[in-house]
């Protein structure tokens, strides 16, 4: 799989495994919405119907309203669900494949992660500005948060914090930090999502 270089990379790092979530994290619009998502998407084939209201869906999670784009008008969305039921299935997506997803939904890379990981929460991880930060503020010590959009919507940082993330939870010691997410929320998550949130819950 072609991995797009950056200037600067910011790997997720070890200090994750120390992380936890504040105290009422699980009471959020975010952390109780997010298993009914979930579940409206697990097992469901994705036609093209099935795209357009799954990528609906999601964008209920952003804070910009859904434009919706097909690289074929004569078949509206055909290429852009059959990429998204290929990954369902089991699928590492290439960087063109996310790269025609990203021109989809928004021409956000955030958005195509947001919708992989609640079709596919098990392999695709969320992706957006407050894990980016974490991770830079982890890399660059009093770097202060600054939401560079242009940064945070490369494909290719996106395929490497992947990469890093599934690596990352594959670990033993990553078990204590996965539990305390489940502990807080409610309920249980993947070990990506369990990550991706600690992040985003303790980004400056």
């Amino acid at each position: 799989m072609t991995r797009t270089n950056s200037r600067h990379h910011y790997p997720v790092p070890d200090a994750v495994l120390q992380l936890s979530l504040p105290v009422g994290a699980g009471a959020t619009g975010y952390a109780t919405s997010y298993p009914h998502l979930v579940q409206a998407l697990a097992g469901r084939p994705i036609d093209p119907a099935g795209y357009v209201a799954a990528a609906h869906m999601v964008y209920g999670w952003m804070p910009t309203v859904l434009e919706l784009r097909t690289a074929d008008p004569s078949a509206p969305f055909a290429q852009e669900a059959a990429i998204l039921e290929s990954a369902r299935t089991g699928a590492d997506l290439s960087e063109g494949q996310l790269d025609q997803l990203k021109a989809s939904i928004n021409n956000s890379i955030v958005g195509v992660s947001k919708l992989l990981h609640f079709l596919c929460p098990d392999r695709y991880a969320i992706w957006d500005s407050k894990v980016y930060s974490y991770a830079r503020a982890v890399a660059v010590p009093g770097w202060r948060f600054k939401n560079d959009h242009d940064d945070v919507n490369k494909t290719g940082r996106y395929q490497r914090y992947t990469d890093e993330l599934r690596a990352l939870v594959a670990r033993p010691d990553f078990q204590p930090a996965h539990q305390r997410v489940n502990t807080a929320f409610g309920y249980p998550v993947t070990a990506l999502r369990a990550a991706e949130v600690l992040m985003y819950a303790n980004a400056p």
